[in-house]
């Protein structure tokens, strides 16, 4: 049987962490093939005195974010390269036709993206890579899409659930745009410290780190997620695997 894949589509370096580490360890462990593609490399990030320039940090955040990559078992974490906080002054066009080139090479089963309110902080990265994604999920199964990418021997895919982030509670106030009703519930408890360990790799961003605790408590040891889309019928009402209904 062919190895089940689930690629992650997230705007920072430490995204793949403090979102859905306990996620990614869980199915790495179960044998999954992960993919996380990153849309900036950090570069307005804390720097914990380990960077001088916007561009020195970014490939410090990208190293960081290589390093938690492994203790969480992600198989390939790509960068895209824009710049943090500024992903709103990009080319949405040409970010949407790099995503789906990802989408048509690994083929994933299931993608998760942000939801669409941008998680607890309401990140303007956030909020535009989840439109981003959510337009290349239609746009990877549609031939006619970026067709040049054909001519490289690319296929159109159909990605066969697609999810949003979402959360039971934000721990730090009112959000102007409340979060996607949750369809799936992944239990990390078993998960927690491997997520936690994956964070300290990213020296340069541990002012977070009671920050992630809190969302961690918040969230009942649980990382949830709304089903956007769905290519499998009669779903469950509260699905526990992300891969629910799929052989």
């Amino acid at each position: 049987m062919a190895k089940r894949s689930l690629m992650f589509v997230l705007a920072h370096p430490d995204d793949e962490t403090f979102g859905p580490g306990g996620t990614i360890a869980r199915y790495a462990r179960q044998g999954t093939r992960i993919t996380v593609i990153t849309a900036t490399s950090g570069q307005a990030g804390r720097t914990a005195g380990l960077a001088s320039t916007p561009e020195e940090l970014g490939r410090v955040r990208e190293q960081e974010a290589r390093d938690a990559a492994d203790r969480l078992g992600i198989a390939a974490i790509d960068f895209l390269g824009y710049m943090d906080g500024k992903l709103d002054q990009a080319d949405e066009e040409e970010v949407e036709e790099k995503v789906v080139r990802r989408i048509r090479e690994e083929q994933p089963d299931v993608v998760v993206t942000f939801g669409p309110e941008g998680a607890g902080n309401e990140h303007r990265d956030h909020q535009r890579i989840s439109r981003i994604a959510t337009a290349a999920i239609a746009s990877a199964a549609d031939p006619e899409r970026f067709a040049a990418q054909m001519a490289t021997g690319l296929r159109p895919h159909l990605v066969r659930k697609f999810y949003y982030m979402t959360g039971y509670a934000n721990p730090w106030g009112e959000m102007r745009q409340a979060f996607k009703p949750i369809t799936t519930v992944i239990d990390i408890t078993d998960f927690v410290e491997a997520k936690i360990e994956a964070f300290r790799q990213h020296r340069s961003q541990q002012e977070w780190m009671t920050k992630l605790q809190e969302w961690i408590a918040a969230n009942r040891h649980s990382e949830v997620y709304h089903c956007a889309s769905s290519m499998v019928a009669d779903l469950p009402e509260l699905e526990t695997d992300l891969f629910a209904g799929l052989q």
